[in-house]
């Protein structure tokens, strides 16, 4: 389960965001999860 997200970083072709989750033994872990747009935008 996600407690909360935080973006680090927004690029042209990637960001990156840091979510803090609870596991199912509900320790509360963060998580770092990049994302790509997939480098076909044009601008």
């Amino acid at each position: 389960m996600t407690i909360a997200s935080e973006r680090m970083y927004e690029g042209r072709l990637i960001g990156l965001r840091v979510d803090t989750v609870r596991l199912s033994e509900g320790r509360v872990t963060r998580r770092e999860v990049p994302e790509a747009d997939g480098g076909g935008r044009e601008d």
